[in-house]
């Protein structure tokens, strides 16, 4: 591997700071008495965790907690790092079409952030373009049926 001098810390800054901005819009479908994390936070760490090769929110919320410090860096977290059930909760009650307009939104942005000259997070899609491993499961079936393949393929 070529020695290449990358400042980490400011493309991870920013790539987290993109999730939570283009997600911080989406409805909330929980009930305001069941809002002890903020929505955000959760999909934040959710999709952070499905990138990082999370299968489910059992998983996520591991990651979440092994992470916690560097978390609290970037995101609010007034109550801690949510539960598994939280997190499985919000994540099955969430507008697949809300969510899915979020998420392209953000990959978007990721692919002219590319043709811009900045840095850009990889995604492996091996299956053949779609998004069908297990850990995407719980992010619901707009993930999952995103075509990033074509756009991963792309040399931009």
């Amino acid at each position: 591997m070529g020695k290449r001098r990358v400042n980490a810390k400011s493309n991870v800054t920013t790539s987290l700071r993109s999730i939570v901005k283009y997600f911080e819009l989406l409805p909330d479908p929980r009930h305001e008495r069941n809002r002890r994390h903020l929505l955000k936070d959760i999909i934040t760490i959710s999709v952070c965790g499905v990138i990082v090769g999370c299968e489910g929110p059992t998983s996520i919320h591991a990651w979440a907690k092994a992470k916690e410090a560097w978390l609290k860096r970037f995101l609010e977290l007034p109550r801690g790092i949510p539960s598994r059930d939280c997190i499985r909760r919000v994540l099955t009650v969430l507008k697949p079409e809300a969510f899915q307009g979020c998420f392209e939104s953000w990959i978007a942005s990721l692919v002219s952030d590319r043709v811009a000259g900045k840095g850009i997070v990889a995604i492996d899609v091996s299956s053949g373009g779609e998004l069908d491993a297990p850990q995407y499961r719980y992010l619901g079936n707009a993930v999952r049926r995103l075509p990033i393949g074509p756009i991963a393929r792309r040399r931009v």
